[in-house]
């Protein structure tokens, strides 16, 4: 397993959630008429106004769409890999937190019922077994 692996789901999390940020941007500037800056020319007329955003609101909306299909697929492809890779079950648990469900080791030591300490040394030790540069 590499770091890129391990780190692709919050990867395209960053990305789902930046392509939702866009959509609504557009469905606001769709509600509110308000023209947009996107550098094109714009005509007096309001119906080009409304069919440009349709347009941007449709090719957000589909970035979407694609960025939650590549999420589930990364979600399954690395939970598949750390169940296969990872032999003690604290140690897959803790992979699953951290880097599907993207927790911070505070709150996995907490979850776990272990110190935090413990939760470092634990993916230190699962990591020099398991990483591949």
């Amino acid at each position: 397993m590499t770091w890129e692996e391990l780190n692709e789901v919050q990867h395209i999390k960053q990305m789902l959630k930046n392509a939702e940020r866009a959509l609504e941007t557009w469905r606001r500037a769709e509600a509110l008429k308000i023209p947009t800056r996107d550098g094109l020319p714009k005509s007096k007329s309001m119906d080009s106004h409304v069919e440009r955003l349709a347009v941007k609101i449709a090719d957000a909306s589909r970035r979407v769409d694609v960025y939650k299909m590549q999420l589930e697929d990364a979600i399954s492809r690395l939970e598949q890999k750390i169940y296969a890779e990872v032999s003690d079950v604290n140690a897959q648990t803790l992979f699953i937190l951290r880097y599907v469900d993207g927790m911070y080791f505070r709150d996995i030591a907490l979850t776990m019922g272990y110190s935090e300490s413990h939760i470092y040394y634990l993916h230190r030790i699962t990591c020099e077994k398991l990483i591949v540069d």
